[in-house]
């Protein structure tokens, strides 16, 4: 009995062992199976991400050769090779923007912030491509993202040229009031170079802030008075506040050191004819002025007139016959000169105010129309006083 429990003991003990070492070996291939496999993905991973590398490269190649049907081809493998890669989806969705495609481009990066939100670039794409169909509003928003996302390498560079982007959109669109607002915290974080400070005070004049435009033009002629396009920069803000003497001694510089720049040319010829014009200047004599707002008079009603020829409604025509009148009727003797002065101009000034909506200013009014935002000023209590 005893020799039979110690025999069936050991049968036991070797069972156990034969167990213990075969689910050992199963482990150990499991374990060897896991580690080849593992191996294996390594290797298809590299080799994934070499292949999407070329094809990468190749792609951005192909677009640099305008080859733009192939470059989206290898970019799209690209993006199939290693789908995660943030780089391969903003380059694709760059590329497909390049071509004329911004939806396509929308769709991608949409993907791509939605894994990340604060990936700026994918941003700044997204933004480029709603800019593109005109929806400027929503492309807006993105180019803030962009402004305040991540950048990484080059961050505070690119974050400028990121604002800057979002400027020249906002001055195209002619919104002042929200591109002054991007214009002030600009000043701060933008290069302090020539270039930049000028390129900021070119968009001060386009936000409606020639004061701010015009203290930098001057600080950028005081350090070189060599420089055309800052005296021609400085003539314009001087112009847009109504300082016509300063504006034209500014132009004047910058044509002498540019003779042949026609566009300095014609903003100082323009400036000629608002000081031959200007009815208010001092030192020019009392019959000087009323003869200049005599031809101010008559300028207004041909600009209304050339509306009014367009096939628009005429404006106030009672206003008009008196203003006709007025320019046909000789001066009476012994009436003072002062008063027919601010007569004229103040029958000028309304005469323009009731041009019809939309009317364009015709380019032999355009002295008339540089006048026309100062002179309400002069004689607001003569107008207040006709129309009572």
């Amino acid at each position: 009995m005893a020799t039979d429990a110690v025999s069936r003991s050991g049968s036991l003990a070797a069972s156990a062992g034969a167990f213990v070492g075969t689910f050992a070996l199963v482990l150990a291939a499991i374990a060897a199976l896991f580690a080849i496999d593992t191996v294996l993905a390594r290797a298809d991973r590299a080799a994934s991400r070499a292949e999407g590398r070329r094809l990468f490269s190749e792609g951005m190649r192909l677009q640099a050769e305008g080859d733009m049907r192939e470059a989206l081809d290898r970019l799209r493998s690209a993006v199939a090779a290693e789908r995660p890669n943030p780089v391969y989806q903003r380059g694709l969705a760059a590329a497909l923007l390049a071509a004329g495609r911004p939806r396509d481009a929308q769709t991608l990066m949409a993907e791509r912030l939605q894994r990340d939100p604060t990936d700026a670039e994918a941003s700044l794409i997204m933004a480029r491509a709603l800019a593109r169909e005109g929806r400027t509003r929503q492309a807006i928003g993105l180019y803030h993202r962009a402004i305040f996302g991540e950048w990484g390498d080059g961050e505070r560079a690119r974050r400028v040229g990121a604002r800057f982007e979002l400027l020249d959109l906002l001055a195209a669109d002619h919104d002042q009031e929200q591109l002054l607002a991007e214009l002030l915290p600009l000043q701060s974080e933008a290069p302090d170079d020539p270039a930049t400070r000028k390129r900021i005070a070119h968009l001060f004049l386009a936000a409606g802030s020639p004061g701010r435009a015009g203290a930098m033009f001057r600080d950028l002629v005081r350090q070189d008075h060599r420089d055309a396009d800052s005296y021609a920069g400085l003539g314009e803000a001087e112009l847009q506040q109504g300082n016509y003497r300063a504006a034209r001694r500014a132009l004047t510089a910058g044509l002498a050191l540019r003779p042949r720049d026609e566009r300095i040319a014609a903003r100082l010829a323009l400036v000629d004819r608002v000081l031959a014009l200007d009815p208010t200047q001092r030192g020019i004599g009392t019959s000087v002025q009323y003869g200049r707002s005599l031809v101010l008079l008559a300028l207004t009603l041909t600009a209304v007139d050339s509306c009014v020829g367009a096939g628009r409604a005429p404006p106030h025509p009672a206003l008009l016959d008196s203003a006709k009148a007025s320019l046909a009727r000789p001066l009476a003797r012994g009436a003072s000169l002062d008063g027919a002065v601010d007569a004229q101009i103040g029958l000028a000034v309304r005469v323009w105010q009731s041009r019809p909506h939309g009317c364009p200013t015709p380019e032999f009014a355009r002295p008339a129309e540089l006048l026309m935002g100062r002179l309400p000023t002069r004689i607001a209590p003569y107008i207040l006083v006709c129309e009572e």
